[in-house]
C-alpha cells in the first residue's frame, strides 16, 4: 500500500559544534539552506557534504535531493590581499581613487568570505527523487548515497548514487532483487573494515507493507561492480534475521510515527547499529565484528520521537535523537559498555533525525558537528528601528557609506561588517540643521565550518569635515564606544547647527575588542588575536541645503 503524501514545507536548517571541553555550542542559523526533513553528513578528506531532501511542490511521492559543501581553504594569502589594499588608502585621496580602492577592498573581502561560504543547495540531478532522508557516507574516494523511493512501476524501494571527488552524482541506481535483497527503507551506511556496509528494514515476506510490522533489518556491503550483496553471518549463514524491526503494538499505533534512518558508524573497533522500532519508542543497540551480530540491546532509557545520528568522537559513542515528549534534541554517550542519559540540548529544536558527525578541523582537530531540521521557517528579526538621541529632530532622506569589511589576525576567525548612515536633521525649536551619524556593525566568529553572532566591545571616532572649494576643513569629532551582543552594534552621533555646505563623516580609529575567542573557555585559551579587529575607515558625505 502506497503511504499518504503528507505536506511537507521546506524549514531551515541549523548546525552547532560539541567539543568534549566546552560541550555544545548555540544553535545557529544555516542561512539559505531549507530541507523538507532530516539531513545527513559525510567528510570526504577536507571536504564536508550534507545532503537533504527539497520541498515538497505537489501531490508527487519523490522529490529532489539537494546537497550542499564545505571545504576549508587557508585564506592567509586572501587576508593579506585585503590588507594590501588597506594600505593604499590615505586621508587626502581624491574621490575617484577612493571608489576605486573601496571596489578592490569589496572583491578582495568577497573572495575571502566566499572561500569559507557552503555552497549553494543544488540538486543532485540524474533521477535522485527521494521520498524519504538519504543515508550517506565516504568511500574510496566518493561519497555514496543510499535512499527509499518510488520507481516507476509504483513499488517502493532503495535506490543508491555517488559522486566521486571531481563529477556529479550518477544516475540512481535500484536494488537488484536476484541478490535476495528485497525492497526496504530506513538505510544506515558506514565504513568498516574497509567495506562499505549497508544495514536497511525490510518486511520478512519479502513484500512491501504499509508499515513494516514483522520486519527484520537487513545487512549489505558494496561489492566492486557497485552493486549490494548480502552479508553471510558467522552463526548459521543467515543474512536475515540480525533483529527484528518491531511489531504493532495497537495502544501506541495511533500516536507513534514511523522511525527515522537507521544509525551505523565504527566505533572501538566494531560496527555499531542504532535504530527505532517501528511501534516502539525505545532506542536499540547491536554491534557487529565482521562476522557476526550482537543480540539487539533495547535502551529503556533512550526513547526517541523518529531516530537517532550516532558518531565516534574522544573514545565515546555519541548519540542525538529527537525527544518523543517535546520538540528538543537529545545527547547520549556510550563508554565502558553503558549508555548514559539522554540529555536536553538547549535551544536545539526539531521533531526530525539530526545528522551528526566526528569532523576533522584544519589543525588536526576533532569536534562534534551536528545540523538539523527546525520547527518553523527562519524569518531573519525585523532592523531595529533607529530611535534619534533626540525627540525634536526632524530626520530627512539618509546616504550610507561603502560597507566596510575586517578580519582579525591569527586566521580571521572574526569578522565584522559596518557602515556610517547619515540623515540631515532639523530642530522643531529654532529650525536649525544638521547631520545625524549613524554607525552600525555586524560580527560573527567562526567555530568549525560555522559562523556564528559574537559578542564583545566597540569604539572609534566620527570625524566631521567640511568640503569646500579649497580642500576638507575638520570641524570636529566625537567618540563613540560601547558592548553589543547578538552580533549587533549600533550607535548615532549628532553634529548639530551646521551652515550649508557639503559635510563628509568618516570613522577612525575602529576597533572591536573582546569576543568568543577573546575567553577563556574549557575547551580553549584566550586567543585575542582571533577576537580583536582594526576596524579600517568608512566615510560618506551629505549636504545641507539652505
Amino acid at each position: 500500500m502506497t503511504p499518504a503524501i503528507a505536506h511537507e514545507e521546506e524549514q531551515n536548517l541549523w548546525h552547532s559544534v560539541y567539543t568534549t571541553a566546552g560541550g555544545w555550542s548555540k544553535d545557529g542559523i544555516f542561512a539559505d539552506h531549507r530541507s523538507a526533513a532530516a539531513p545527513a553528513l559525510a567528510q570526504e578528506s577536507d571536504t564536508l557534504v550534507c545532503v537533504h531532501r527539497g520541498a515538497r511542490q505537489g501531490v508527487e511521492k519523490n522529490i529532489p535531493l539537494r546537497w550542499t559543501s564545505h571545504t576549508p581553504v587557508d585564506v592567509k594569502g586572501l587576508l593579506a590581499e585585503v590588507d594590501e589594499v588597506k594600505s593604499r588608502y590615505r586621508e587626502s585621496l581624491p574621490a575617484a581613487d577612493r571608489a576605486s580602492l573601496d571596489a578592490d577592498l569589496a572583491k578582495a573581502t568577497a573572495a575571502v568570505d566566499e572561500a569559507r561560504r557552503w555552497t549553494p543547495d543544488a540538486d543532485l540531478g540524474n533521477g535522485n527523487l527521494a521520498f524519504h532522508t538519504p543515508a550517506i557516507a565516504a568511500y574510496k574516494g566518493s561519497i555514496y548515497a543510499v535512499y527509499y523511493r518510488f520507481w516507476a512501476d509504483g513499488r517502493g524501494g532503495l535506490g543508491t548514487t555517488c559522486r566521486p571527488a571531481v563529477g556529479t552524482w550518477s544516475k540512481v541506481r535500484k536494488q537488484r532483487d536476484d541478490r535476495g535483497i528485497g525492497p526496504g527503507r530506513w538505510p544506515g551506511l558506514a565504513v568498516y573494515k574497509d567495506k562499505l556496509h549497508l544495514v536497511f528494514a525490510v518486511n520478512a515476506t519479502g513484500e512491501e507493507p504499509e508499515g513494516l510490522e514483522g520486519g527484520i533489518v537487513q545487512h549489505a556491503t558494496l561489492a566492486e561492480d557497485d552493486e549490494w550483496v548480502p552479508v553471510q553471518q558467522g552463526r548459521g549463514g543467515e543474512h536475515l534475521g540480525v533483529v527484528n524491526a518491531g511489531q504493532r503494538e495497537a495502544a501506541q499505533a495511533a500516536t507513534m510515527r514511523p522511525p527515522g534512518n537507521y544509525a551505523l558508524t565504527e566505533h572501538d573497533g566494531l560496527l555499531h547499529l542504532l535504530y527505532r522500532k517501528e511501534y516502539d519508542l525505545r532506542l536499540w543497540h547491536a554491534t557487529y565484528d565482521g562476522d557476526t551480530w550482537s543480540k539487539a540491546i533495547a535502551l529503556d532509557g533512550l526513547t526517541s520521537r523518529r531516530g537517532a545520528s550516532i558518531a565516534s568522537y574522544d573514545g565515546k559513542l555519541h548519540a542525538v535523537y529527537p525527544s518523543p515528549d517535546s520538540e528538543l534534541l537529545r545527547h547520549a554517550v556510550y563508554q565502558g559498555g553503558k549508555w548514559s542519559k539522554g540529555e536536553v540540548i538547549a535551544g536545539h529544536e526539531s521533531q526530525h533525525d539530526p545528522a551528526l558527525i566526528s569532523y576533522a578541523e584544519a589543525d588536526g582537530s576533532r569536534s562534534l558537528i551536528l545540523v538539523h531540521r527546525s520547527l518553523n521557517t527562519y524569518v531573519p528579526p525585523a532592523p531595529k528601528a533607529h530611535v534619534p538621541p533626540k525627540t525634536n529632530l526632524t530626520f530627512h532622506a539618509s546616504v550610507s557609506s561603502p560597507k566596510g569589511k575586517d578580519y582579525s589576525a591569527s586566521g580571521g576567525l572574526t569578522r565584522a561588517g559596518h557602515q556610517i548612515t547619515l540623515y540631515r536633521t532639523t530642530s522643531h525649536e529654532d529650525g536649525s540643521q544638521g547631520i545625524a551619524a549613524r554607525w552600525t556593525a555586524d560580527v560573527q566568529y567562526q567555530r568549525g565550518p560555522f559562523w556564528y553572532d559574537d559578542d564583545g566591545s566597540i569604539s572609534g571616532e566620527l570625524r566631521l569635515r567640511n568640503i569646500d572649494d579649497e580642500g576638507i576643513g575638520f570641524l570636529g569629532a566625537q567618540s563613540v564606544q560601547g558592548d553589543f551582543s547578538g552580533g549587533l552594534y549600533e550607535s548615532t552621533s549628532l553634529f548639530e547647527n551646521l551652515a550649508p555646505g557639503t559635510y563628509e563623516v568618516a570613522l577612525v580609529n575602529g576597533r572591536k575588542t573582546r569576543g568568543y575567542w577573546s575567553s577563556v573557555g574549557p575547551d580553549r585559551s584566550a586567543n585575542h588575536a582571533a577576537a580583536e579587529i582594526d576596524l579600517r575607515s568608512v566615510r560618506t558625505t551629505i549636504t545641507i541645503t539652505a
